[in-house]
């Protein structure tokens, strides 16, 4: 159930692409029995390479309670700010399917993607043109890290090769109180 869209038209969250000049952001949330995540956080996003967008932006997340009705959304919203100007607001939802083990991200644009709780971590893996992305999210004590890796996937054809990492956005984000 996932949109193919082009690198033209679609800037994905968790980066800041020159060429776009656009950030995008990536915000989880976890299920019943897992770390309450729900509230306000607020961090620095640091990218490494530098190249590969600003070193550092303000990242706001604001997360709901984890949906526990089947076919139920709760809020996902994410936003940068650099030097104080705030540069994108993505107001996604994180959605609950038939199960806490049947999530997707609707980023209310029609793009949807399956995300998934693994080994006490939120995973969304995707890929867009030859882009490859691997979105994670975890608690540390009382951070909420978030990750995000892409890697250059030019290979088409079949067996192990070797890709070549573009870059690294993390972010280390604390409560902030209301």
């Amino acid at each position: 159930m996932t949109s193919r869209v082009s690198s033209q038209s679609y800037v994905r969250y968790g980066g800041f692409s020159r060429k776009q000049n656009s950030i995008n952001s990536r915000i989880s949330i976890v299920s019943l029995g897992k770390p309450d995540w729900s509230r306000t956080w607020r961090g620095m996003m640091t990218v490494y390479p530098e190249e590969a967008g600003p070193a550092h932006l303000e990242m706001t997340l604001e997360l709901g309670p984890f949906p526990t009705v089947d076919n139920n959304c709760t809020i996902w919203r994410g936003t940068y700010k650099q030097e104080g100007t705030v540069q994108a607001i993505k107001d996604y939802r994180l959605c609950r399917r038939n199960s806490d083990e049947d999530l997707f991200t609707d980023e209310r644009n029609g793009i949807i993607l399956d995300t998934q709780w693994i080994g006490g971590v939120f995973v969304s893996p995707y890929k867009v043109d030859n882009v490859f992305y691997i979105a994670i999210t975890r608690m540390r004590g009382d951070i909420l890290e978030d990750e995000i890796l892409t890697v250059d996937n030019n290979c088409m054809s079949e067996g192990v090769h070797s890709l070549r990492t573009r870059a690294i956005y993390r972010t280390e984000m604390t409560r902030v109180e209301t």
